[in-house]
């Protein structure tokens, strides 16, 4: 024991009563008297008085007792010590001073300075400071291995740890076994912070996305989102598809300016330590832009504008960290009550601030191309929250000025994706070429639309046995609604399934033919089949070919064909000519002479047959009588005379006939009656 003002009189009081008790007991077996005792005992509190008053160069000794300021020596024994091997003694006490050595039955501390302790450690109070090795295992009372005893925390040496209950358990825990880390419970983390695993992250506004943001979980849309270098490619959302054909114009919007941190009447903000430096500062928009048409618009280069900034110093003595973010958010409110559209970061500081005199500003993050993906055609509002993170040690502050202030922003439509959506798919290139398969009873089902050569539709089935098919449709019709579409065969034929009975038109050695078979016979109440020219067109209905019916049953408000027909007749113009080959059906546009050896077998066909002979039947169209045979159609508004039916003239010419006749007749009595 050394030093005067370490000891007290009621200790060392207490220690010469216990001294003077023992040296009755065992004090070389003397016999010692009271009065010898109390004597003791007042000779040592004289002495600890003296060398409280200043006296240390005083030294008492008496029975059971020594009093002094100094005591030179090296080695302290209890007279119980006993001691085998190892850091701990069988018994007693143990204290060698020149080498630093204390050696207890539960405590130790060899000659290096490493303590060594046995038993539990229980402490009200206190901070361990510097490193702990540990060479077993800590725990806490309950939790005695990694996966025994109850909830607490266990860790041992070799790495492995256990916080919460057993696994065994299944309640909430986090067990590293040094192969697999378990956590059984909720994950909660700072929602102003964004939180990262690896190559992946939980942003402030709650989606899951890689860093590079290239795949994105949207938890607000509820949508998967696929981009590449920010344009989106592939969307897959709760909400329904697109709508490729609507009319899209630019959605251009301007962010209200951010926070202010140099407003009235300090026109700065400081941030003082000690403390925390959390803050989140909103300005909502009241305005809003509109959408009119809803689907996803891009910006090649994003660009807010530039000379706005926000600025943080911190000043000689600040010891801490501090940043600042700003992010936009669109939303379908005025306020955080609605739908959260998109979220991105606006701007971010340039470096934190972690020692004095550190700075950074809070410039534009732009430069990038950026989509939005607007769900539906209404309004929206984009707010802005700037959020400070940080904190400072002891001393020390960080002063803020400045706000951002973004220019507008015009986004066009975006079409050059792929969307699965909860009514459908769309795969589109741009509003004119694209394939749209739609869950709908009011729109096509599949609606296909390209302006390339190459066909919107391609089915191919190579099967070539009979029945297979590239496309079956099993009830409905099949309509070219289209000006100018046609229903192309190349080398097959268009007509009925049924090759033993029905009409097929098609190609035979390279020629246009119409095919039949099985045609009707002729029986009762059926005419007889054949193909005419009704106008320039050939059809087919009902079991057989179209004839014109001459049954009364058909016919009303009958009366005698005139004899003005001998006249029409008279004026008709019967003309040979040369056809041209019609290129246009529809217009009766020509490239040229008809080729004669397409229509006849033989060589040089042309010479062989000559002109055709007919009727030229804008001159029949003149004739009130005659134009009843004209066929006419229509070009554009005009009115086009086009054919004649030649087997309808027929009954003007019997009429004639019958009037020539009759003229024979009384001509031949005439002549018999004057013989």
């Amino acid at each position: 024991m050394t030093g005067g003002n370490a000891a007290t009189s009621q200790a060392v009081s207490g220690s010469v009563a216990s001294g003077s008790n023992s040296a009755i007991l065992t004090a070389s077996g003397s016999t010692q008297t009271a009065v010898g005792i109390f004597s003791g005992s007042l000779g040592a509190m004289a002495a600890i008085d003296a060398i409280n008053a200043g006296n240390d160069a005083l030294t008492y000794i008496g029975a059971g007792a020594i009093v002094t300021s100094r005591v030179a020596t090296n080695l302290i024994t209890s007279t119980n010590f006993s001691y085998t091997s190892g850091n701990f003694s069988n018994a007693g006490t143990f204290i060698d001073l020149a080498s630093s050595t204390i050696r207890t039955k539960g405590f130790a501390v060899n000659s290096g300075g490493d303590a060594f302790f046995k038993g539990d450690i229980s402490a009200a109070t206190g901070n361990f400071a510097g490193n702990v090795i540990v060479g077993g295992f800590m725990r806490s009372s309950a939790a005695t291995g990694l996966d025994a005893g109850g909830s607490g925390f266990y860790m041992a040496n070799d790495g492995q740890f256990r916080f919460g209950n057993t696994l065994t358990s299944g309640l909430p825990s986090m067990v590293w076994d040094n192969n697999i880390l378990q956590i059984k419970g909720k994950i909660v983390t700072d929602a102003s912070q964004i939180s990262e695993i690896g190559n992946w992250r939980v942003t402030t506004a709650g989606n899951f996305e890689d860093t590079t943001e290239a795949i994105v979980l949207n938890a607000n849309q509820k949508a998967l989102q696929i981009f590449d270098t920010g344009v989106k490619k592939v969307e897959i959302r709760q909400a329904n598809v697109s709508d490729p054909t609507g009319v899209f114009s630019n959605v251009t919007f301007t962010i209200p300016p951010t926070y202010d941190y140099s407003l009235a009447p300090n026109f700065n903000t400081v941030y003082t330590a000690p403390g925390n430096f959390y803050s989140d500062e909103t300005v909502f928009d009241t305005t809003g832009f509109s959408v009119t048409t809803a689907g996803t618009y891009s910006v090649t280069t994003l660009d807010w504008g530039g000379g706005d900034y926000i600025a943080a110093n911190a000043d000689s003595s600040f010891d801490g960290y501090f940043t600042i973010n700003v992010v936009a958010q669109i939303w379908t409110t005025n306020d955080f009550s609605g739908t959260l559209i998109d979220s991105f970061t606006l701007g971010s500081s340039t470096n934190p601030i972690e020692d004095p005199f550190d700075s950074f500003n809070v410039d534009f993050n732009d430069g990038f191309t950026k989509s939005i993906t607007f769900p539906t055609a209404t309004q929206y509002f984009i707010h802005t929250i700037t959020s400070t993170t940080g904190y400072g040690y002891s001393t020390g502050t960080v002063t803020v000025t400045g706000n951002l202030q973004p220019a507008a922003e015009a986004f066009s439509a975006q079409l050059n994706q792929t969307e699965i959506g909860g009514d459908g798919i769309l795969v589109v290139a741009d509003s004119t070429n694209y394939v749209k398969i739609q869950r709908t009873t009011t729109a096509p089902i599949i609606d296909i639309k390209s302006t390339a050569s190459t066909p919107g539709l391609r089915i191919t089935n190579t099967n070539n046995a009979s029945g297979s098919r590239a496309i079956e449709v099993l009830d409905g019709d099949i309509l070219l609604s289209g000006a100018g579409n046609n229903f192309i065969v190349n080398g097959g034929y268009i007509g009925t399934e049924n090759t033993a009975a029905g009409i097929r038109f098609g190609t035979l050695s390279g020629n246009s033919v119409l095919m039949g078979a099985n045609w009707p016979s002729q029986t009762a109440n059926v005419a007889t089949a054949r193909l005419r020219p009704g106008t320039t067109k050939f059809g087919i209905g009902g079991r057989e070919l179209i004839f014109d019916s001459s049954t009364l049953r058909v016919k009303t408000d009958i009366e005698e064909y005139p004899n003005s027909a001998y006249e029409s007749i008279r004026r008709i113009r019967p003309v040979l000519y040369t056809p041209l080959n019609i290129v246009n059906s529809t217009t009766y546009e020509t490239n040229g002479e008809e080729n004669y050896d397409v229509m006849y077998p033989m060589p040089n066909a042309k010479e062989y047959i000559g002109k055709q002979g007919g009727f030229i039947a804008e001159w029949l169209d003149a004739d009130p009588e005659l134009r009843r045979y004209v066929s006419y159609g229509v070009s554009g508004s005009a009115v086009t005379v086009d054919s004649l039916a030649y087997d309808k003239i027929i009954v003007p010419l019997t009429k004639t006939v019958q009037i020539l006749m009759d003229k024979v007749e009384a001509l031949e009595a005439y002549i018999s009656g004057s013989l």
